[in-house]
């Protein structure tokens, strides 16, 4: 096979990969290749089901295995695909359930705390009921 016959069959492999419907979004994550211990903080900035483009400070090269956590406790293995300019593009080793994804809101890493009202019902610097 020649390389000009390798390279349309490539290209045209990257392009079945990013037919599925993305979903712009910020959202928090953590990236980190699946045989090291350090974990970098990302942001996604588009999902699909079959991948994630995220903002990491780190360079990872291409074909790497790594572990994405989205939303605080979805954990997804995939493979490193692009990387370049502060952007990685992550291929799912799994397609995950999309709207479920983006429709899920982020689990709490520490609880919130709510005050309870002052004594004597007064609220300062409002004005009285």
């Amino acid at each position: 096979m020649e390389q000009d016959e390798r390279r349309s069959i490539g290209e045209a492999a990257g392009a079945e990969r990013r037919r599925a419907a993305r979903q712009h979004v910020m959202m928090k994550a953590t990236i980190r290749l699946a045989l090291g211990d350090t974990a970098w903080d990302a942001r996604v900035r588009n999902v699909s089901a079959t991948g994630v483009r995220v903002a990491v400070a780190a360079e990872m090269p291409e074909g790497a295995h790594v572990i994405v956590v989205l939303r605080g406790d979805l954990r997804t293995d995939g493979t490193v695909i692009s990387c370049a300019d502060g952007f990685t593009g992550v291929q799912f080793d799994e397609p995950l359930d999309l709207d479920s994804l983006v429709s899920r809101r982020p689990r709490m890493s520490t609880p919130v705390l709510v005050a309870p009202p002052p004594a004597g019902g007064k609220r300062p610097g409002l004005k009285p009921r």
